[in-house]
């Protein structure tokens, strides 16, 4: 099953409550819920599910360690430094969607003025590690920003945009 059907569903589900009365705000809901599954019509309903469990993680801490977790254990080998986790390699509609979603996030906490250099930093880090040249350039044109033909101008490209996001917000509160 896709995403496509289940939203075919809530649309079923939409005129249902519709003829049994429901309330113009339930039937809003619904139909905007219905709408908002429109960008994810590919996916199947696993990767769907497991978009959302990353996008909810992401929502509650800030961060997707379970992504790290479902790479499996390591062998052990001695390292000279503990590092960071290894980032998973995303690829494809489903890891676009997962980066698209967590640069929105990203831009989110801009607007909420939670957003630091050092939050910004680590979210350029994992958008470098975690998608190729393709799939972040896909992800830079699904936000609208065109003419972008390297990974590396994507992720200026990206940075400068929340950047810009966090000066608007201090703009607008202290300006």
């Amino acid at each position: 099953m896709i995403v496509q059907q289940l939203s075919r569903l809530i649309g079923d589900v939409v005129s249902f409550v519709e003829s049994a009365g429901a309330s113009q705000k339930v039937i809003a809901d619904l139909r905007k819920g219905e709408k908002c599954l429109d960008a994810f019509s590919s996916m199947s309903i696993e990767d769907f599910s497991q978009f959302l469990a990353y996008s909810e993680e992401y929502h509650r801490t800030g961060a997707i360690a379970s992504l790290v977790a479902a790479a499996g254990p390591k062998k052990t080998t001695r390292s000279k430094s503990p590092g960071k986790p290894k980032v998973e390699k995303l690829t494809g509609e489903s890891g676009q969607t997962i980066a698209l979603e967590r640069f929105k996030l990203l831009l989110e906490r801009a607007r909420r003025k939670e957003l630091t250099d050092a939050i910004l930093d680590e979210e350029m880090n994992w958008l470098d590690k975690a998608l190729n040249k393709d799939d972040i350039i896909d992800v830079t044109k699904k936000l609208s920003i065109t003419g972008v033909k390297t990974k590396g101008e994507a992720l200026k490209t990206l940075k400068a945009r929340a950047l810009s996001q966090m000066e608007d917000t201090l703009n607008t509160t202290f300006g």
